[in-house]
């Protein structure tokens, strides 16, 4: 378990800076995790989005294209900011591991929220086991940024019960110094086609 402490951040530059500030000494950074997409594929379509839907269907969730989008769907901001951050995070820190995060869709695949308690009204106090948080009360996007560092904890520790399904794609074209991963639990019945 870590914990975290809230930081808003207008830009890429401003959030790797601020996180950097936090953290201290730079060596001492062993992960990273993004909710943002961190690569593509030549076709736009990801087979990772694609297994995410059908699992968080399987799990109940209703809103699945509004919650795990089509690239090409996304706002710029988005697609750019995360991308942006993961590179100047690559280039500060070499060798660093960088996973893709999807926080709403693991809260569902980790059974956490479901058809009685969706997504928005998960609060951190509902993750503890994945991350400690002694401060304000977060807004959502804190919320999810927290759970992104325990994606990104999964990743670093190799924790049984994840996987990087960034395996499951034919053709990642990635743009990140030293490649992304994309951690998320175990889903029973991996259909990648």
């Amino acid at each position: 378990m870590f914990t975290i402490s809230g930081l808003r951040a207008p830009s890429a530059d401003v959030a790797v800076a601020a996180a950097f500030n936090t953290v201290g000494d730079l060596g001492s950074v062993a992960a990273a995790g993004i909710d943002a997409p961190l690569f593509w594929t030549p076709s736009g379509v990801r087979r990772v989005d694609a297994i995410i839907r059908r699992a968080m269907h399987a799990r109940g969730a209703k809103t699945l294209s509004g919650t795990v989008q089509q690239l090409n769907s996304l706002r710029g901001a988005c697609l750019v900011q995360g991308l942006v951050a993961a590179i100047l995070l690559g280039e500060s820190v070499k060798g660093v591991p960088i996973t893709e995060t999807h926080p709403k869709a693991l809260l569902w695949l980790l059974g956490i929220a479901s058809a009685e308690r969706p997504h928005a009204d998960v609060r951190l106090a509902h993750v503890e086991q994945l991350v400690s948080y002694d401060g304000p009360s977060l807004t959502e996007h804190e919320r999810d940024a927290a759970i992104s560092l325990a994606a990104a904890c999964a990743m670093h520790q190799k924790r049984r019960g994840w996987t990087n399904l960034l395996h499951y794609e034919q053709r990642a074209l990635q743009f990140v110094p030293g490649g992304v991963a994309y951690w998320m639990p175990n889903i029973d019945g991996i259909d990648a086609a």
